[in-house]
């Protein structure tokens, strides 16, 4: 990356997505157009608009700068998806910044704690650790995902902190455990999963409050109890309907099955085998009205891929 664009003051939206770029990411950063820094006063008249950066997909490598957000002015959506980062991630203080993706990096440590205006955070697959912050829930998330990596310790009732807006819980492949909190305010859910993870107890039953759910992931856990009627009355009333998919493969669910559930119309669509779910994709392709997507499938001991249109109910 050779050219400098400091003083490109009116630029709104730079996309180098799967470009190829080498280097640290420092050294790429410190071309983009800057704002306020240590050594350069803010300017009035400058930068007034706001900017969107994807920079995912590359080679990039180094620590992500933690003045990233606060030196590139109104940066409001952040994607370093697909890299080699590594270090920590940075505390985000700049409060224009909304969307944040650092999906398929080398990332380590604890996750900080979020800043109120953060709607989009996908962190998923890195090598982060520790307990979730006792307060990762915030006002404005739409998505939070946090799957594919070695985090530990109880979910906390602050992530039902945003119940009018979080479409994507994601919190796969890690290791949490007990009770998943009831937050009964979360309507508008249409993403959750949890799947191999320690969770315990019976099954959530703030899942009956949404309207518009799509995909579901329970399962690789420790639930336990029979069936509620609740699933039932999802299932009859068409909340669960030909897009969506319910998971409860591998837990210690017992009973029987409501012979309503046997009506439902299941796994058409097959497609080829895929390694993980671009979540984030999903969430904008939910928002936009067009849900799609591959899912995988755990069901007799054989892991199948499936398109948009199915519903299944797994048990094992």
């Amino acid at each position: 990356m050779l050219v400098d664009m400091k003083n490109l003051s009116a630029l709104e939206s730079l996309r180098l997505g799967g470009s190829q770029p080498h280097g640290n990411i420092k050294d790429l950063v410190d071309k983009l157009p800057h704002g306020i820094t240590s050594d350069k006063p803010a300017r009035a008249g400058n930068f007034t608009g706001s900017f969107y950066l994807d920079l995912s997909n590359n080679h990039l490598t180094g620590v992500i700068p933690s003045d990233t957000a606060c030196t590139i002015p109104r940066l409001w959506h952040l994607d370093l998806a697909g890299n080699n980062l590594t270090g920590p991630i940075p505390l985000i203080e700049n409060s224009s910044l909304s969307e944040l993706i650092l999906r398929s990096n080398k990332l380590r440590g604890q996750i900080p704690k979020l800043h109120r205006n953060i709607s989009v955070l996908d962190i998923s697959i890195n090598f982060l650790s520790g307990p979730l912050p006792i307060d990762i829930g915030s006002p404005n998330l739409h998505a939070l995902i946090l799957s594919s990596s070695y985090l530990i310790g109880q979910i906390q009732e602050s992530i039902c902190e945003s119940p009018q807006y979080m479409l994507i819980l994601g919190l796969s492949n890690n290791f949490l455990e007990g009770a998943f909190p009831q937050c009964f305010q979360m309507q508008s859910l249409a993403f959750l999963l949890l799947c191999h993870n320690s969770f315990s107890g019976k099954l959530s039953s703030f899942l009956r409050n949404s309207s518009v759910i799509n995909y579901v992931d329970l399962s690789w856990n420790k639930f336990s109890g029979t069936l509620p009627q609740w699933i039932e009355q999802m299932s009859t009333s068409q909340i669960l309907k030909i897009s969506t998919i319910f998971s409860l493969a591998a837990n210690n669910i017992s009973g029987a099955i409501p012979l309503s559930l046997s009506n439902l119309r299941i796994m058409t669509g097959k497609h080829p085998t895929i390694l993980e779910i671009d979540w984030f994709q999903a969430y904008i392709d939910f928002v936009d009205g067009s849900p799609g997507g591959i899912f995988s499938v755990v069901m007799k001991h054989q892991e199948l891929q499936y398109g948009d249109r199915l519903i299944a109910f797994l048990m094992r």
